[in-house]
């Protein structure tokens, strides 16, 4: 983990927080350790996802549309 952090604060719902503090305990962690972990977690997932997309669009004119090059298939 990075040396430089930053505060990222938001409210949820208390049966969110409730059930956060529950799984935290369980795993012998802290709440913000815990939405930490899961957090890596989902953007490692979402990044892995994306690359995949990415990869298997090459050559597909739609990938170059969202990269903002107009494409042959721009006028249909």
């Amino acid at each position: 983990m990075a040396a430089e952090k930053i505060e990222i604060r938001f409210m949820v719902p208390t049966e969110l927080a409730a059930a956060l503090d529950a799984i935290a305990m369980a795993d012998s962690m802290e709440r913000n350790q815990l939405a930490i972990k899961w957090l890596f977690a989902g953007v490692r997932e979402y990044l892995h996802k994306s690359s995949m997309v990415h990869r298997s669009l090459r050559g597909n004119p739609l990938l170059a549309e969202a990269d903002g090059k107009p494409s042959e298939l721009g006028a249909l």
